[in-house]
């Protein structure tokens, strides 16, 4: 049971980022100030920035929304460009620049040129420009276009068919809201390697080799190694293989005898340290050419008979529903050490799983789960009209996720749709469309489960790996309706699936109250940021602003004493009653 606390073009391709690179790589940080400007008759030129006026400073990552007052709610184009210098490269070299994620398209241009182009707002996208460069400094410039309430459409953008998740809900994020790096490798280099890695030892590694048909001009032939590293560092597996010219994929599968497994109370983790020499016969080091570190654990998650099992064992789910909106940031996650007490507290609280809500969250919020031990369920931000578009959209969305992050152990569930939110499932062809994603979605997830749909309301599932249900009943006030909402689930009733006679139900999924809650107040800071000024939809009674007078109008303080002591008692009633 779960409770609630609350596509690309050109030379463009999406990415999924090691751990910690190694080796010879050099990454530099582009995570700064950069130069921005709005656009809003999406007239100017890459060439026009030179001499553009009204130009802003804007960090990087973040979102123009989050950024300046008088951009909270602008919806349209935008530009943002840095410069930089990089020292010469070294012979068989390359350059490439990573965006971990810019919402919505992105135009990239370097030194004036366009790179190419990318559509999604969650997901890295990288771009070659090694044949660009040129001594001194370098220009990197974005063009962003992103559509939100007004304009609803942006150059042919349809905010209703695009993922964009809860920013309608709080606030929007436009542009590039993940960070930006700039990295050195081989020409021939690693790929996204995944390994799947199971609690009876067995695993299997896919390494992909970049640019392979480069090889080596020496004509020696090629070679990736691979290791397994325990937590001190030891090696606990190796091997390697010699490639073939032009070979485009390197795979390895054994079985390590007795591993440490990962799980919530024991969150072990293992680096796999894949290297791909360059073949060149000079050099001395262990791993001469591309090496890449990619953190993982050995764990298998399944359910069977109506349970869910964590490495052979029964697991009852404890979480909570994450919206992954920060106070400072919004959309953009804080520091990783930030993000590892947030863990860090969910632990502290009982809780062994995240559900973090209809986003795609940075990396590093995956990364602090694995090391916290804490499971996370996530979800596919939804749009709000089913077109070819938006079908388009979200599946491509699904498979960028898979794609990055297939190697996190914590990620055990996502979920196609929340709440049918994007589908009406009173039509047999959205009906249809949403079990044919199912079926999509399990031929390619790395064994996670999938959740058609997070049910809630009048909608349901149609084919799933658990059959969830969200109730919102206040308690004390409504206990009752609860309790019998609670029991009735428990019998496994006919309404958590279609009644329309298209649905696939195999009768032995876990059932899960995935979201149920009571309210709670947060203590109100001394300096209160800017969205305690924004109402949610319009409605008065979700301004912040105001609170004090509202306490005091209400004669409160003579119940509490003080707005705090209010606070207090409303959190201690919330965890109470959950």
């Amino acid at each position: 049971m779960l409770f609630s606390l609350a596509a690309c073009c050109g030379s463009a391709v999406s990415v999924a980022r090691p751990q910690a690179p190694a080796g010879e790589n050099r990454t530099i940080s582009l995570n700064r100030y950069w130069n921005f400007v709005t656009d809003p008759a999406g007239s100017l030129k890459v060439n026009d920035l030179a001499s553009v006026e009204k130009v802003r400073q804007a960090l990087v990552p973040g979102s123009w929304q989050s950024e300046f007052d008088d951009l909270r709610d602008y919806a349209g184009v935008a530009w943002y460009w840095t410069s930089f210098t990089l020292a010469p490269l070294a012979a068989g070299q390359i350059a490439l620049v990573r965006f971990g994620a810019v919402d919505y398209r992105a135009e990239v241009y370097f030194n004036g040129q366009k790179l190419g182009s990318h559509e999604g707002g969650y997901l890295p996208v990288e771009f070659d420009v090694t044949s660009l460069l040129h001594p001194g400094e370098n220009q990197l410039a974005v063009r962003v276009a992103d559509p939100g309430a007004k304009p609803d459409e942006v150059e042919g953008i349809k905010y209703a068919e695009i993922p964009h998740g809860k920013q309608n809900w709080y606030v929007q994020t436009s542009g590039p809201w993940q960070g930006v790096e700039l990295e050195v490798r081989p020409r021939m280099h690693l790929g996204a390697v995944h390994v799947a890695a199971r609690a009876d030892g067995s695993f299997g590694i896919e390494a992909p080799i970049v640019n392979a048909a480069a090889g080596n001009p020496a004509g020696e032939p090629a070679k990736v190694t691979a290791q397994i590293l325990d937590s001190a560092g030891k090696v606990a597996w190796e091997r390697s293989l010699e490639l073939k010219a032009g070979q485009e994929k390197c795979e390895f599968s054994d079985r390590l005898s007795s591993p440490s497994l990962w799980s919530p109370a024991s969150p072990a983790l293992y680096t796999l340290r894949v290297g791909l020499s360059s073949g060149d016969g000079s050099r001395s080091t262990h791993y001469p050419g591309d090496t890449q570190d990619y953190r993982f654990g050995f764990r298998t998650f399944e359910t069977r008979g109506g349970k869910f099992y964590l490495n052979g064992k029964v697991i009852y789910l404890r979480g909570a529903l994450d919206q992954a909106f920060y106070p400072d940031t919004l959309y953009t996650e804080p520091s990783l050490d930030d993000l590892r007490a947030e863990m860090r507290r969910a632990k502290q609280l009982g809780l062994n799983l995240l559900r973090c809500h209809i986003k795609v969250p940075d990396p590093r919020y995956l990364e602090a789960a694995d090391e916290a031990g804490v499971l996370v369920w996530y979800e596919i931000p939804n749009w709000d009209k089913l077109t070819a578009d938006s079908k388009r959209r979200g599946m491509e969305t699904l498979r960028g996720m898979v794609e990055r992050d297939w190697n996190h152990p914590a990620i055990v569930i996502v979920s196609i749709i929340n709440e049918s939110w994007g589908a009406n499932l009173k039509e047999a062809r959205d009906r249809q469309w949403l079990e044919q994603a199912y079926h999509e979605a399990k031929a390619i997830v790395p064994g996670w489960l999938v959740d058609d749909n997070s049910a809630c309301c009048d909608n349901f599932h149609l084919a799933s790996d658990l059959a969830d249900f969200h109730q919102y009943d206040a308690i004390p006030d409504h206990a009752a309706d609860f309790d019998r909402f609670v029991a009735d689930q428990a019998r496994r009733p006919g309404w958590l699936f279609s009644s329309y006679g298209d649905a696939a139900p195999r009768g032995d999924e876990p059932m899960l109250l995935s979201e149920f809650g009571n309210w709670g107040l947060p203590r109100v800071p001394e300096t209160k940021p800017w969205w305690f000024a924004r109402r949610f939809e319009g409605r008065e009674i979700t301004l912040p602003e105001g609170i004090e007078k509202r306490f005091a109008d209400y004669q409160l303080d003579s119940l509490f004493g003080n707005l705090s002591a209010l606070t207090d008692e409303t959190d201690k009633h919330q965890y109470e009653a959950l």
